[in-house]
């Protein structure tokens, strides 16, 4: 509209106009005064006026001058309906904003600082959007943790979201950074290790004097899954159908590729008079997986050696399941309920 103000009704505050000025023609938008905000194209006549004005869409500019757009990304956040991290973007060339803010994918654009967002928003504030097994689990743990602290006052024990971010970092490929692409991977990653992505205690908690310090409920809460509680224990049926516990799933060694039954390596040196007390662990070995170590406590005023007691596991075991090595100590560490440690022994020999 050559010569005309835009107080015409037609026009309202922020849209954009092109305006023609005595130099030459560029972008404008239109301000609470219903003026175009560019100097050079505005003429004060005790009021302001557009010299010639035509409306047009900011995506015209987009497409017609890509190379003359500047766009600039903030606030990266997780978007759950979505399940993706997005940004805003604001859309500008020259000191004119064509678009200041609008919503836009960040993982293509910046895939490492999406990751980042997508585990602290979707996971360790589990905002994922589904009900994945293994947030359920968690959130289990996590609340039992969180009673048993609070019981004793000691809200200290407790780990933070920053212990929870590198459970999930060390466990999330690099790559992922939205909900299909964390879910494509999980499955295929579930499938080979189940517990992959479900904590542990030492995962919440920073500091349990022994296994008896933490709560029962708190074990029982990982175990209790699909309506059925797992109990560890691993056993067999005999041809009578009866049912016979062999040993503790979380106690069993595996010696290249062959179940090692610790309980059944005890029963054997228990069956010395010398032997007050003793304990089968496994060792990780690169070669065959884990090895058999066995610790021996001696009765009072009795002499114990290596060979001698692997000479009486050899008579009774076959070959794999006899221990390579022999710890004879003083005393085996115990509970208040004068239970043997074996954590304790695997961290002796991790030490």
């Amino acid at each position: 509209v050559g010569g005309g103000n835009l107080h015409n009704g037609c026009s309202s505050p922020g849209d954009l106009f092109l305006c023609s000025g005595v130099d030459r023609g560029h972008l404008g938008t239109l301000g609470a005064e219903g003026q175009c905000r560019d100097g050079r194209n505005l003429v004060d006549t005790g009021r302001r006026q557009a010299r010639v004005v035509a409306r047009i869409q900011p995506g015209w500019v987009e497409r017609a001058a890509p190379h003359l757009i500047k766009r600039t990304l903030s606030e990266p956040h997780w978007v759950r309906e979505t399940g993706q991290v997005a940004a805003w973007e604001r859309v500008s060339m020259g000191q004119l904003d064509l678009i200041e803010r609008r919503r836009v994918p960040y993982g293509p654009v910046h895939p490492e600082e999406a990751r980042v967002v997508f585990i602290r928003s979707a996971l360790v504030e589990e905002q994922l959007g589904i009900e994945a097994p293994f947030l359920q689990d968690n959130r289990r743990m996590r609340d039992d943790a969180e009673a048993w602290a609070q019981a004793r006052r000691r809200s200290d024990l407790l780990a933070d979201a920053e212990a929870a971010y590198a459970f999930y970092d060390a466990r999330v490929p690099a790559t992922v950074h939205s909900r299909p692409d964390f879910e494509r991977w999980r499955r295929q990653a579930e499938a080979r290790q189940p517990a992959l992505l479900r904590m542990r205690r030492t995962d919440l908690v920073t500091d349990v004097a022994d296994d008896e310090a933490f709560p029962r409920r708190l074990a029982t809460a990982a175990a209790l899954r699909g309506g059925m509680l797992h109990t560890g224990d691993l056993g067999c049926v005999d041809e009578q159908g009866e049912l016979f516990v062999r040993d503790r799933r979380h106690d069993l060694v595996i010696r290249g590729g062959a179940n090692v039954y610790p309980a059944e390596v005890e029963r054997v040196l228990h069956g010395d008079p010398r032997v007050a007390a003793c304990a089968v662990v496994g060792r990780p070995d690169p070669r065959l997986g884990e090895r058999v170590v066995a610790f021996v406590e001696p009765a009072p005023d009795a002499t114990l050696t290596a060979d001698e007691l692997a000479d009486r596991c050899r008579a009774e075991l076959a070959a794999y399941k006899v221990p390579e090595e022999w710890h004879v100590v003083e005393a085996m560490p115990r509970n208040a309920m004068n239970k043997i440690l074996k954590r304790e022994l695997r961290d002796r020999l991790e030490a």
